[in-house]
Parts: structure tokens; sequence; C-alpha cells
């Protein structure tokens, strides 16, 4: 069984504790930040003339594999972490209206 913290209308923090839930909320705006900036520079790119990207420690890839790639896995990172957000959210409004909102376990 793995711990986390519950909150009101049935939430819950995986491996969250009470305390850290300020810190994981701005960790997390940080984290998204940086994806959503990766997005940008990702669409804004000029694809290289040869059409093949290099990325270090992997195999030639070509830029529209490349990028259909990233863009993929940085909408599943956005996804996740503005997931997780909303649930920090929710957590910190609960305790706002009342701490008893808010059990460890």
């Amino acid at each position: 069984m793995s711990w986390g913290t519950c909150y009101k209308y049935e939430g819950y923090l995986n491996r969250i504790g009470i305390n850290e839930i300020d810190d994981k909320r701005d960790e997390c705006k940080k984290y998204l930040q940086c994806d959503l900036d990766e997005l940008l520079a990702l669409i804004v790119m000029t694809p290289p003339t040869s059409g093949v990207i290099i990325m270090p420690d992997s195999e030639p890839e070509m830029w529209n594999d490349y990028a259909l790639r990233r863009l993929t896995e940085l909408r599943e990172d956005i996804q996740e972490k503005d997931r997780l957000l909303e649930c920090l959210e929710q957590a910190i409004e609960s305790r706002h209206e009342n701490l008893d909102n808010l059990s460890e376990g």
C-alpha cells in the first residue's frame, strides 16, 4: 500500500505529504513551464536542410519523425503535469476551507 494525501472530494495525491503540497505545486508549475517553453521552441524550430536530425546517443532520425515524437511526448508530459497541478490546487483549496479536509494515509 502506498502513502499520500487524501483530500475532500475524494482526491488523492500519491506520495505527497500534507506539508509538501505547496512545494510540489511550485515545482510542478516550473516543470510545466519548461515543457511549454520546449514545445514553443520545437514549433518555431527550422528543420535541418538535410531533413535528418542527429541527437547525442541516438540514431539519426528524420526531422518529421523526430518532431512528431517530441510533440507527442511533450503533449503527454504537459497533460500529466496539468492533471497533477489541478489535484494540488484542489487540495490547497480544501485545506483553506478546513485543515481537517486533508489526511495522510
